[in-house]
């Protein structure tokens, strides 16, 4: 099993359908074989149907896991995804957010 070097972390409540769209366009993202990913979708609470669209969601390059934080708050939700993570560099997006096909290296490659 490789551990992942990149940890993303995106945080959500109540965005299910946006969220849906943010996840493709980090399943359309170039991993480099030194940075494999892992991806953490931290459910701040949601009503709606969130956790199936994580659930739903098969990325070819990233495993995607489902985190629940109960606790409402941006800073609680973000600091769950952190307890949870197992990478050394740490990448946040929101729910709303279309990344770029070479987003994860660009970010990371200074580093």
């Amino acid at each position: 099993m490789i551990l992942p070097r990149v940890s993303i972390i995106v945080c959500t409540r109540n965005r299910a359908d946006s969220l849906r769209e943010t996840l493709a366009s980090i399943g359309r993202c170039e991993v480099p074989l030194d940075l494999p990913a892992e991806l953490l979708v931290v459910d701040n609470g949601s009503t709606d149907h969130t956790r199936q669209v994580v659930e739903e969601a098969r990325l070819a390059n990233v495993p995607v896991r489902y985190v629940l934080e109960p606790k409402a708050g941006l800073s609680r939700a973000r600091n769950r995804g952190l307890a949870e993570t197992a990478g050394e560099i740490i990448l946040f997006t929101d729910d709303d957010v279309r990344v770029h096909e070479n987003w994860i290296d660009s970010m990371c490659r200074p580093i």
